[in-house]
Order: structure tokens, then C-alpha cells, then sequence
């Protein structure tokens, strides 16, 4: 890449809280600021720029961006107008999240408007009126006005293209389909000593197995069902532990919950940690149960751990998880979960043969160098238009 032209690259977080998103965007900026001018506009706060810790990202401030209004997208424009960036990439949910930064991006003639769109399945719909009518007109207006500015949308898998076009307003030749990926180098690395160091941490004894799961505390993630799915499993095999990583607004709700079922001892809500591999190391077994999903990176770490995995039979889930390599459950069939479970749990060459197969899988179809060329080529050959 050093032989090319450098190209000024923007990127735009307004989320306020960590999840699988903002892990993609991070690895964005990690892999290319290297190569490119890299900037990332975000809150602000401490936690974003503790976040996209590289060397030679430039952190731009905008503490407006979760504001609505003139004065958001008059914020945004005086930015991208100093910056002149030729890629302006924003990173959001919906299609219609980071509204202001892509108008403005297109009234300061960014060369490339792209966005890359994780839950184009899913359907955000704001008012009342638009809900009970199964459309908004509001949002319809706003969707137009998007996709109307973004010159290319990414989408994390195949069945996300399909979501799109289905619930949005889109032209065709608009979106492509980058599939997430992830170093499996890094996570074959962890080895015996690193699961034992996280088991010790935890007070969780070797003979014990262990469930896993990762992702943010939220509604979307259906924790309540896998604890309640984790109770009948761990009835029938006192054995068991389950560890959740992540942050977020229900974990009061959930530590509740593990106490009512009677799991705080062997539930373990660690919040959010930096040491994803070593933790998968110290696990037996990991567990999706989104009610939606893109494509998360969770499920193709846990794989490249060599992790066996129950997964929600949802969007991008569907395209990673096959017969040899995981176990697809529909979400919110907490029956069902508990048979995967303990199919797992009372079949260890089950456990190692649907393992070594995804970790297998997931080398050779979902590579982070992957993904990250077919991202650059998005950005030379559109920028250069």
C-alpha cells in the first residue's frame, strides 16, 4: 500500500457505549493508519479515545454528534471541510444512524460517502404512527435522504444485502457485501496456561465446564433466555459455569435474574474486558442467543478458538454456523438451547470435532486480511472515481 497515493480516511462513532461495531471500527483504523491518513471522529470521551489507542489515528472531538439539528451537521461540516478527507466511512446499526455526518460529508464534497451498515435487517422505526402502520413516512424521508448522499453501503454478510434492499430504500450497485473477519493466528496462540490464569481469576475449578458468551447487555442479545436456557442445563449438570463479557444498560436486570435462578455463584458478569482470547481459551463451549445479528465478530473468535457454538439462527449467524461446525437454534427457544447444550456438554468429541472443523472454516472463509483487502478496494476504487 505504501506505493499508492495517500488517501485521507474519516471515520464516525457516535455510539456512546463499546460493542461489536465499534471492534470493527477499531481494526479499521488499527490495519490502515499504518498506510493512510486515519481520523476518527467520536464523543470525545475518555473511553473512545482510550479505545482507538493506535499510533497515527487523529481523534477529532464532537460532542454534538448524538445532538439533533443545525447545529450537529453544522458541527460536522466545518470538521470535514478542514479535513478534506477523500473517504468519509461512518459506522452504524441502521441506515439512518450518523444522519448529520453523512449530510454533511455530501454538502462538503467528500470524494466517497460510504457507510457500513451491521443490522440492515433489523427496522428502527421511531414514532408511534410509523409503528402501528408498519412504515414511517418520517423515517422514510430520512432513509431517501441517506441513501441518496452514500455513494457505498458495506454490509457484514450476504443476508444483509437481502435486509437492505428489503427495508430500505436503496438503488442498486449501492451496497457489497465485506464479510467480518478475524485474526486466527491470535486466538490459536492462548494455550493451556491462559486458561488456567482466567479460571484461577474466576474461582472456577478445571473440571468444570464452561459456557461463554460476548456481547453488550442489551435487549437485542436475549441474555435473559440464554440464563434461563443456562438454568434447566446446569439442573441436570451441576458441573456447568457461564461467563458473559460485555457492558450495558440490563446488567442489574441480569445479576437479578442469576440470583432468582439461582446462579450467582456459577454466573459470571465480568463487564467488559480486553482479554477476549485468553478468556475464550479458559471456555468449553460458546453460546449466540441475538434476536438479531449482522455478522458479530463474537462467533468467529469463539471459532477461532476452537470453541464449539449454539448460535441464534439469525441473519449472518446462518452463513457462519453449519451442520459440521455449530449448532443453529431458533431465538428464543430456550427448549431447544438446553438440548444443544447438553448435546455439548455430555459429548466431548462432539465438543472437539464441531470445534477443530469451524476453527477450520473460519481460517479459510473469514480471515481478518480478508476483509481488510476487500474493504481497501471499496475505498481505491471508488475513490478514484
Amino acid at each position: 500500500m505504501d506505493d499508492r497515493r495517500q488517501l485521507k480516511i474519516c471515520y464516525v462513532d457516535e455510539s456512546s457505549a463499546i460493542g461489536g461495531a465499534e471492534a470493527y471500527l477499531k481494526m479499521l483504523s488499527e490495519h490502515f493508519a499504518p498506510h493512510y491518513d486515519v481520523n476518527i471522529i467520536h464523543l470525545g470521551d475518555e473511553m473512545h479515545r482510550n479505545y482507538y489507542d493506535a499510533p497515527r489515528v487523529t481523534h477529532i472531538p464532537c460532542l454534538a454528534a448524538n445532538r439533533s439539528g443545525l447545529v450537529t451537521m453544522s458541527r460536522y461540516y466545518s470538521i470535514l471541510r478542514q479535513l478534506a478527507p477523500d473517504v468519509l466511512h461512518v459506522n452504524q446499526p441502521a441506515p439512518d444512524r450518523c444522519f448529520h455526518a453523512i449530510v454533511a460529508g455530501r454538502l462538503a464534497s467528500v470524494r466517497l460517502v460510504m457507510s457500513t451498515c451491521h443490522l440492515p435487517g433489523a427496522v428502527f422505526r421511531r414514532s408511534f404512527l410509523g409503528m402501528a402502520a408498519g412504515k414511517s413516512l418520517y423515517d422514510h424521508a430520512v432513509n431517501t435522504v441517506v441513501f441518496n448522499c452514500l455513494d457505498k453501503i458495506i454490509v457484514v454478510s450476504e443476508s444483509g444485502i437481502e435486509g437492505l434492499n428489503k427495508n430500505y430504500p436503496i438503488s442498486s450497485g449501492k451496497s457489497v457485501c465485506v464479510h467480518n473477519g478475524v485474526d486466527c493466528e491470535k486466538y490459536r496462540r492462548c494455550g493451556p496456561s491462559a486458561s488456567s490464569t482466567v479460571r484461577a481469576s474466576l474461582n472456577i475449578p478445571e473440571d468444570v465446564l464452561l459456557l461463554a458468551s460476548v456481547g453488550r447487555l442489551h435487549e437485542q442479545k436475549d441474555y435473559a433466555s440464554l440464563l434461563k436456557a443456562f438454568s434447566c442445563a446446569h439442573k441436570r449438570h451441576p458441573r456447568l459455569n457461564l461467563i458473559i463479557v460485555g457492558e450495558g444498560e440490563l446488567r442489574q436486570e441480569l445479576e437479578q435474574l442469576a440470583v432468582d435462578l439461582g446462579l450467582e455463584r456459577v454466573t459470571h458478569l465480568v463487564g467488559q474486558r480486553s482479554n477476549i482470547p485468553e478468556i475464550l481459551a479458559a471456555c468449553d463451549i460458546y453460546i449466540n442467543s441475538s434476536r438479531y445479528e449482522g455478522l458479530p465478530f463474537s462467533i468467529l473468535e469463539a471459532m477461532a478458538s476452537g470453541l464449539p457454538v449454539i448460535a441464534s439462527a439469525v441473519d449472518g449467524n446462518k452463513e457462519v454456523i453449519q451442520h459440521d461446525h455449530g449448532i443453529l437454534v431458533h431465538p428464543g427457544d430456550q427448549g431447544k438451547m438446553v438440548e444443544a447444550i447438553m448435546s455439548l456438554v455430555e459429548d466431548e468429541s462432539k465438543r472437539k470435532s464441531l470445534g477443530n472443523s469451524g476453527r477450520e472454516f473460519v481460517a479459510r472463509y473469514f480471515s481478518l486480511s480478508g476483509m481488510m483487502s476487500k474493504t481497501e478496494q471499496v475505498y481505491l476504487s471508488a475513490a478514484s472515481n
